[in-house]
């Protein structure tokens, strides 16, 4: 009988560590993207930063059974997440920029090459999972990098 419970005991320890959600910090590097929307005042600073899908439209030619060049167009779907909002509000000092030592930064984004995709939803999720998320404002100021932290605007899904 003792065999039994410390089995259980043992397999409901595995279970459980199994179980934990790990956390994990996103950064996303803007590189010279700058498109924002800056409202300041005294006490208040807010900032809208749009990321959008970076994928154009597909254009593919074709030579059809009679030799005719013809030419199909994808065109990214309405339904899809064509762009991400991401907020930085800082109100009476209470989310000043860091610095961060440029070698202890991971899981970085860079915009807008790793937004070249068919949807944004996969960036999306993760965004959604992350713990915290900072946008990488100046890079390597001697080894240190600048981070707002932002928060990810939730839309309402079709």
């Amino acid at each position: 009988m003792k065999n039994i419970f410390s089995f259980f005991l043992l397999f409901c320890t595995i279970i459980s560590y199994s179980q934990k959600n790990s956390e994990y910090d996103i950064h996303i590097s803007l590189d010279d993207y700058k498109k924002s929307i800056i409202v300041e005042n005294d006490t208040i600073t807010h900032q809208t930063i749009r990321l959008r899908n970076q994928k154009k439209d597909q254009k593919s030619y074709i030579i059809n059974d009679k030799g005719e060049l013809i030419f199909n167009i994808k065109i990214k779907s309405s339904n899809s997440i064509n762009f991400i909002d991401l907020e930085y509000t800082n109100i009476k000092n209470n989310n000043l920029p860091i610095l961060k030592k440029s070698s202890k930064i991971s899981n970085i984004l860079n915009y807008p090459s790793d937004f070249i995709v068919n949807d944004l939803e996969s960036i999306f999720n993760i965004l959604e999972k992350a713990k915290n998320i900072y946008i990488i404002e100046e890079n390597d100021i001697v080894g240190y990098d600048v981070l707002k932290k932002v928060v990810l605007k939730e839309y309402a899904r079709l």
